[in-house]
């Protein structure tokens, strides 16, 4: 999240993101001697802000970089301070595989989704003072 160290402000969009991406695992099945390819991909993203609000998303975000354009990151914006909210993201991965030595990839059925572990999260409420 960004701001990163577990705060954020109060009505200011607080930036979501995960590592998750497309991956290859090689896979032996020792009982009928097969060297397969599996490969994974995050499908689906729930979102859970901690304050009984949740959004899905089919993207895992990225971290906000001079230049970027706000309308093209996951966001989230808190209404009310809270000493501790936990923050997590839930992904649903999707699924193919082909025979080692083969062309044709075969998709798996089904999906599975890992539950996010949480991260808490301080919303603090900035208050603007004139200094002299």
């Amino acid at each position: 999240m960004q701001p990163p160290g577990g705060e954020t402000l109060v009505n200011l969009p607080t930036i979501l993101s995960t590592s998750a991406e497309r991956h290859q695992i090689p896979v032996h099945l020792g009982r009928v001697n097969i060297d397969v390819l599996l490969e994974v991909w995050p499908s689906r993203f729930v979102w859970h802000h901690g304050d009984d609000t949740s959004q899905e998303t089919a993207v895992p975000g990225q971290a906000w970089t001079e230049g970027a354009d706000m309308g093209d990151l996951i966001t989230h914006t808190y209404a009310k301070t809270s000493e501790g909210l936990d923050l997590s993201v839930d992904t649903t991965w999707s699924a193919q595989f082909r025979v080692v030595g083969q062309p044709t990839w075969r998709p798996v059925d089904g999906t599975v989704t890992i539950d996010g572990t949480p991260v808490t999260v301080a919303v603090l409420e900035a208050k603007p003072q004139l200094v002299r």
